[in-house]
Order: structure tokens, then sequence, then C-alpha cells
């Protein structure tokens, strides 16, 4: 059988602190609080990247499960900037 490979929509999640050991950071969806454990990266430009970022900090990424029970993520592209905030502004 072969491994659900849809992605997940681009959004913005909130970096999480690391749980567990095989685990690079948790991603939690501020609509929903749904985790997201990140054990891997497209390239290491992404995991560069998304280094800088300390737990907290939004950012908008495309995942993509690494395994059938989708409990387990990569971060397959990065978007730059941070997402839209309504409420502020005009």
């Amino acid at each position: 059988m072969s491994v659900d490979t849809r992605r997940k929509s681009l959004d913005s999640y909130i970096i999480d602190a690391k749980d567990g050991t095989d685990v690079e950071l948790e991603l939690v969806d501020p609509t929903t609080g749904e985790t997201y454990p990140v054990v891997g990266y497209a390239d290491r430009l992404l995991a560069e990247k998304l280094d800088v970022y300390d737990v907290g900090c939004s950012v908008r990424v495309d995942i993509a499960p690494v395994d059938e029970a989708r409990e387990r993520w990569e971060v397959t592209r990065m978007v730059p900037g941070s997402p839209p905030r309504s409420g502020i502004g005009r």
C-alpha cells in the first residue's frame, strides 16, 4: 500500500518546541490547535530557513505526510513573509 502523499495546503503555523527525539520541530495550526510533528525537510535550505525562527513564531509553509497514519510530516515549501493578520490596517 502506498503512503498518502496529499499535501496540506499552504497555511500559517505557529512553531512549537520539539516533541521527541526524531522530531525537528512541531507546527501548530492556530485555527484548529492541531499539531504537526515535522521530522524532515524537502532540502537543507528549508531546514536552515526554519532554524532561525523561535518557538511562538508564525510561518507559512506547505507540509506533506511521511507516513500512512499522517502523524509525521515534512516541510516541502516555505513562503517568505508573515501571514496576513486580520483587523490590522484600514
